[in-house]
C-alpha cells in the first residue's frame, strides 16, 4: 500500500465493518476499484480527522450505513442520470461523496450533484485529505460541533438547515445532524431544481422538517 494511504490508515479509527476480501463493482474503471479493494481489504471502512471523513465499510448490516446500501440507496433517483458511473465509498462532514468514475478519484457535490475531480488514484486522494483536512473533509466543522453538542451519531453528516448554495451560512446556528440518506434524497431534489431553473430564478427550498 503507497505511504500516503498507510498514513491516512494511521490516524483513523479502527475498522466499521468485517474483514473483506471481495471484489466491487469497476464502473468503467478498474485501477481505482482494485486500490479500493485494497484500501478496505486493509482496514473494512473507518473514521478520521475526528470523524470529519467516513470511509463506508463493505456489506456491516450492524453498521447503520455501508457502501452497498449507500450506493443503492433510493436517494439516488432525485439526482435522475448524475450518479450514474460513481462508486461512492466516502462522505466529508457536511455531506459531500467522494466517489471512484473510471479511472478518477472524484468529489460529488451534493447541493448540485455536480462532480469534481479530486486526484488520479486513492494515494492522491488520500495525500489531499492529509494535507488539507479542514478543506478536504470539513473538520473544523465537527470540532466546532462536536465541542457544543456532543458527538455525531453514526451514519449521520451534518447539514445546513439552509441549503449552503443557497447562501446558507457555514456557521453553528445554521447546522444540523441528520442521516446521510436524508440529507441526500433532500440535496438531490435542491440539485435536480437548481438545474431545471431558468436563469436569473429565485429558488426557494423549505428547510428539513
Amino acid at each position: 500500500m503507497t505511504a500516503s494511504l498507510q498514513a491516512l490508515l494511521g490516524v483513523a479509527g479502527g475498522a466499521l465493518g468485517p474483514d473483506f476480501a471481495g471484489v466491487l463493482p469497476d464502473l468503467g474503471g478498474a485501477a481505482r476499484t482494485r486500490e479500493l479493494e485494497g484500501l478496505l481489504g486493509q482496514r473494512n471502512g473507518f473514521f478520521a480527522f475526528d470523524d470529519a471523513l467516513v470511509v463506508f465499510p463493505v456489506d456491516a448490516p450492524i453498521r447503520r450505513l455501508d457502501l452497498v446500501r449507500l450506493n443503492n440507496g433510493d436517494w439516488t433517483a432525485g439526482y435522475w442520470h448524475r450518479c450514474d458511473g460513481l462508486l461512492f465509498f466516502a462522505a466529508d462532514a457536511l455531506g459531500d461523496l467522494f466517489a471512484l468514475q473510471g479511472d478518477k478519484v472524484v468529489r460529488f457535490a451534493s447541493e448540485t450533484g455536480l462532480v469534481e475531480p479530486v486526484a488520479d488514484t486513492l494515494e492522491g486522494w488520500a495525500a489531499k485529505l492529509l494535507a488539507d483536512p479542514a478543506g478536504e473533509a470539513g473538520w473544523p466543522f465537527v470540532k466546532a460541533w462536536q465541542g457544543a453538542n456532543g458527538p455525531i451519531e453514526e451514519g449521520w453528516r451534518l447539514t445546513g438547515k439552509r441549503p449552503f448554495v443557497l447562501d446558507g451560512a457555514f456557521d453553528l446556528q445554521n447546522l444540523e445532524q441528520r442521516s446521510l440518506p436524508e440529507i441526500l434524497a433532500y440535496r438531490g431534489t435542491l440539485a435536480t431544481r437548481i438545474h431545471e431553473a431558468p436563469p436569473g430564478a429565485i429558488l426557494k427550498m423549505p428547510t428539513l422538517s
